[in-house]
């Protein structure tokens, strides 16, 4: 049994010459990473073609040892993918070939000539598998509640019944849907409420919030996916605001980052000690703002 080591898997996400140069030499983490790239739009294709799912498997399956087994260099992720998939087609094709067979001794027997529709098809039923294999893989790299809902919406579920099954309110589920990440601006300030959405507006979908109870609230409501809290807010401060999103076990992993006039020597370092997971001083600057929201977005 081969033992994958995560560090050297994960290292090819973000460095696809990377995975081919490792691919090129034998690596086995390169061929893992690749195989679960397209393991399922492979078998989504073969299982379009062959009389059943087995046959499908065994040929799928036959191509990754194909490729594995391969004397060529590849010089793109596209080079790899093609090669799987013609392997498939031909593996199908090899299956049926008694039948392709018979088909064209009755063509030849009628008169008829054979056309290209079997090749558009294939061609459209590659498509299909593949705009499939993107489609899970931009959804897993959702939040997770967010992956939850919008796999359950694909398998037909409505609204109400995917919030009754998560225990969750229906807004959550319309907010979560989008695939964007939410964020809940909880300032009394109406400038710097202006100043923020205004930086965020076109990447993120907004919850505004005036004071910490009124936060809290939404909170709860959409379950959002960052946290921008002042810190100075009225009856309740950001401090209690973070303690009790902390204690609350549906709220308490959500980022949540300080928005803050407090900028002495220290100051950060006591804000974050407190367990914020980001630090934004005032006046805000819109590049910092944004590089810290998807810093702690990536850190979930």
């Amino acid at each position: 049994m081969v033992i994958i080591d995560a560090s050297k898997y994960n290292q090819f996400k973000d460095n696809q010459q990377k995975l081919i140069t490792d691919l090129n030499k034998g690596s086995i983490h390169a061929f893992h990473y690749i195989f679960d790239e397209f393991y399922r739009s492979l078998l989504l294709f073969a299982q379009s073609l062959m009389p059943n799912d087995h046959l499908a498997e065994d040929t799928v399956q036959e191509s990754f040892i194909k490729l594995w087994e391969r004397n060529e260099q590849f010089t793109s992720l596209q080079t790899i993918k093609a090669f799987l998939f013609l392997t498939v087609k031909h593996g199908c094709i090899d299956v049926h070939r008694h039948d392709t067979i018979v088909e064209h001794h009755l063509l030849q027997q009628s008169g008829l000539k054979e056309t290209d529709d079997k090749e558009d098809g294939l061609e459209q039923k590659i498509i299909v598998a593949d705009t499939v294999r993107l489609i899970n893989k931009a959804l897993k790299e959702l939040p997770q509640q967010s992956y939850t809902i919008c796999r359950m919406s694909l398998s037909g579920f409505k609204n109400q019944e995917i919030a009754d099954h998560l225990a969750i309110s229906i807004n959550t589920v319309k907010t979560q849907r989008n695939g964007r990440a939410v964020v809940l601006v909880i300032e009394d300030n109406p400038d710097n409420m202006i100043t923020v959405k205004a930086i965020l507006k076109d990447n993120y979908d907004i919850l505004e919030a005036n004071d910490g109870k009124a936060g809290l609230e939404l909170a709860k409501e959409h379950i959002p996916s960052v946290v921008l809290l002042d810190i100075s807010l009225p009856n309740k401060d950001g401090f209690q605001v973070l303690k009790e999103l902390r204690g609350d076990q549906a709220l308490k992993n959500i980022p949540v980052i300080a928005l803050t006039a407090r900028a002495m020597a220290g100051d950060k370092e006591e804000i974050l000690a407190f367990g914020f997971d980001g630090y934004v001083s005032k006046p805000i600057d819109d590049e910092l703002l944004e590089k810290t929201i998807l810093e702690v977005l990536d850190a979930k």
